[in-house]
């Protein structure tokens, strides 16, 4: 019997009677055994239900394909699908739910194979206790598979990135979220007036390719702000992608990192100006603001802003310090802007033509140090000689008045 089937209960009552019917046989009472009873109940082993059950959640990129190879899983290993749905709402929504059953033996193969089709969100492993109505032959399995792309990722990285061309920085990386097999949740660019353009791209990101995004990224332009946030919510989300929110903005709209304002005097503003713009254009700068007025003599005046990368400031203080006389200068930083290879150091220049009336060491204040310096000395030298009078002087003055007044003395004496 044992042969046929997996046993799932088996109970032996064993009786011992007396042909009067008394509970105890008298000594040496011949034993005579009775033909033995059998009561079978015979189920089919797929009505039985498994003592063990796992039930899992996985989160697959091709939830379609993992609902075949579980299938062909399941026939391979001599078992059965009890139930099975597949469900296509959207594209990034597929969900797919088997429940089967698999022989004991093949227990472990089946769920080392189940694991490798996705990540895994949900494992539990549970025991029927009712032992009598269950069998430990074969394992069930519950799953339920679910689309990668559908689940939030457990990170989120936020970035405003300026580039020196929108445009092409956002394809770049638009063509190699394609080639790293991210997801492109969102891609836009907007352009407007001018050089006004904008672009937002959104992705989910594979956590093994980040390295690479990351040069790509860092070649496309300078981080202004980053932020990163993570989930606490550990059953749904996924660990194995990232979720990237990148917002791409001209470099000419980054407020400059260093402003130098200066007064310079030259013999032409009007050259001196297109030779700074001409210069600032050929170091990679750009024109800010351009103002030129001519008074009623005909001297002209210049104001020019403009922006130069700022590792070529130093180009631009030298040719300052040869185009005439710098009258006044402040240099200031700005903190808050970026410092990267899009820096940039603002030049406002004043330009102003023509010679003083009065040369600088012949001004007004110059003047009064002068004659304040020619006072002293003269105050020094007068102290000098009156010290050297009364020094030399007083002496002798003294003794003159003294013999003076014993003249005067001894003329007023009586004669004998």
């Amino acid at each position: 019997l044992k042969q046929l089937g997996k046993v799932a209960r088996l109970e032996v009552d064993r009786k011992q009677t007396t042909v009067d019917g008394t509970s105890a046989p008298l000594p040496g009472a011949r034993v005579e055994q009775q033909p033995t009873r059998f009561t079978i109940s015979l189920y089919n082993l797929a009505n039985v239900a498994p003592r063990l059950t796992t039930t899992a959640t996985l989160a697959s990129g091709d939830v379609e394909a993992g609902y075949k190879q579980i299938m062909t899983l399941v026939e391979k290993a001599g078992g059965r699908i009890v139930t099975s749905q597949l469900q296509r709402p959207q594209p990034d929504q597929i969900v797919a739910t088997l429940q089967i059953e698999v022989p004991s033996a093949q227990a472990a193969a089946t769920q080392a194979a189940i694991t490798g089709l996705g990540e895994m969100m949900n494992l539990q492993l549970s025991e029927n206790p009712d032992t009598a109505n269950v069998t430990t032959a074969k394992q069930g399995f519950s799953v339920r598979m679910i689309s990668a792309a559908g689940v939030a990722a457990r990170e989120t990285v936020t970035l405003q990135l300026a580039s020196p061309d929108v445009v092409k920085a956002h394809q770049t990386l638009t063509d190699l979220a394609a080639t790293l097999e991210a997801r492109v949740v969102q891609s836009n660019v907007t352009e407007g007036n001018g050089d006004s353009v904008n672009a937002v791209l959104q992705v989910d990101l594979p956590r093994a390719a980040i390295q690479e995004w990351d040069q790509a990224r860092q070649d496309a332009g300078d981080v202004l702000t980053r932020s990163v946030v993570r989930s606490t919510d550990i059953q749904n989300t996924l660990d194995s992608k990232l979720r990237i929110n990148l917002t791409l903005f001209p470099a000419d709209r980054l407020p400059p990192r260093q402003v130098t304002t200066a007064t310079l005097r030259v013999r032409s503003s009007e050259s001196q100006e297109k030779a700074f713009l001409a210069q600032a254009t050929q170091l990679g700068g750009r024109l800010i603001d351009q103002t030129v007025t001519l008074d009623t003599e005909g001297r002209g005046t210049a104001r020019i802003v403009f922006d130069v990368p700022r590792d070529k400031a130093a180009t631009i203080f030298e040719a300052m310090r040869s185009a005439g006389e710098i009258r006044s200068m402040n240099t200031s930083t700005n903190p808050q802007a970026p410092e990267g290879p899009l820096s940039r150091t603002r030049f406002e220049l004043q330009l102003s033509e023509g010679e003083a009336l009065v040369g600088a060491e012949n001004g007004l204040w110059s003047s009064i140090k002068a004659g304040l310096a020619t006072s002293l000395k003269g105050l020094g030298y007068s102290l000098r000689l009156l010290v050297v009078a009364i020094c030399l002087v007083a002496p002798w003055a003294l003794v003159l008045w003294g013999g003076w007044k014993l003249m005067r003395r001894k003329a007023k004496m009586p004669t004998q």
